[in-house]
């Protein structure tokens, strides 16, 4: 890779993130923390659609005791 190219990389990458930290700015930190669970929620399901599992996780969402059994389950 020329120099010049690996000069230009963090130039660029500085650049991006400039720009979306002005187009964050007018928004308030709550705004942005409920940006990011639900673009996260909506990865979530993205990721068991693409593996067939969403049937299987609203149906344990479903069952109550499942639902509540799961946090704790998380800690073993």
């Amino acid at each position: 890779m020329p120099a010049t190219a690996t000069r230009w990389v963090p130039i660029r990458y500085g650049a991006s993130c400039r720009c979306i930290l002005v187009a964050l700015a007018p928004a308030s930190s709550l705004e942005i923390l409920a940006w990011r669970i639900v673009l996260s929620l909506v990865l979530c399901v993205l990721i068991l659609v693409a593996m067939g599992q969403l049937q299987r996780a609203f149906a344990v969402l479903r069952d109550r005791r499942s639902a509540l059994l799961l946090p704790a389950r998380q800690g073993c």
